[in-house]
């Protein structure tokens, strides 16, 4: 089966991902070429996609950018999903065949996920430097709410939600729906998350917005 240069690969995927939206097409019900068909069909000389520079220059920092979590993933034995490993074992090819486009269509949205997932850590590291608790536990309080991440849990059916209260406290809770702005809750417990750079964090239950 042909091969094609890596960068190559990565540069039409990011010009893909790039002209729909930033977004993956995985489907066509709406007769719209799916990401994949897209990348074969510009290496196939079907229909070519237009490359811009940004592309190029992106398909480099997405090479970087994998082949960095991998060093990362050796060094701090870091968990993360069989999909997202695969698209890093890209990073250690030289070219792809037409049997890896559907990974590798992937690869501009995936990096973009970690670029967010670093941000957020450093959002919350800033914040965990002051974080003190807030209430006791068992009473109820009120804050403005400021998401860092948040998350769906399958296993809960609801969103897992972390952030601060605009004062530099680290809070921490679980609702059906992605909520923000002033809220009101019953502290659950307070800890020191040595997942969350050990910063004092209060977890809420029972949080509704005011």
């Amino acid at each position: 089966m042909k091969q094609h240069n890596i960068l190559d690969v990565f540069a039409v995927a990011c010009a893909i991902y790039r002209t729909n939206g930033n977004q993956v097409v995985r489907d066509n019900d709406k007769n719209i070429p799916t990401s994949k068909m897209l990348l074969v069909n510009h290496f196939t000389n079907t229909q070519l996609v237009a490359i811009a520079d940004e592309d190029r220059a992106q398909a480099e920092l997405c090479m970087s950018q994998l082949k960095y979590r991998v060093l990362m993933n050796q060094l701090t034995d870091r968990k993360q999903s069989d999909f997202v490993t695969e698209v890093c074992d890209l990073s250690a090819k030289t070219a792809l065949s037409a049997n890896k486009f559907g990974v590798a269509v992937w690869v501009p949205k995936v990096v973009a996920g970690m670029h967010a997932e670093e941000q957020q850590r450093l959002d919350i590291a800033r914040v965990a430097a002051t974080s003190q608790y807030q209430g006791r536990i068992g009473e109820k309080i009120s804050l403005e709410f400021h998401p860092i991440r948040v998350k769906f849990v399958h296993e809960y059916g609801c969103f897992r939600h972390f952030g601060h209260d605009g004062k530099g406290n680290l809070i921490g809770f679980l609702n059906k729906k992605e909520i923000s702005g002033t809220i009101a809750g019953k502290v659950k417990k307070q800890e020191i998350s040595k997942f969350n750079n050990n910063g004092k964090v209060t977890y809420l239950n029972y949080v509704k917005e005011a």
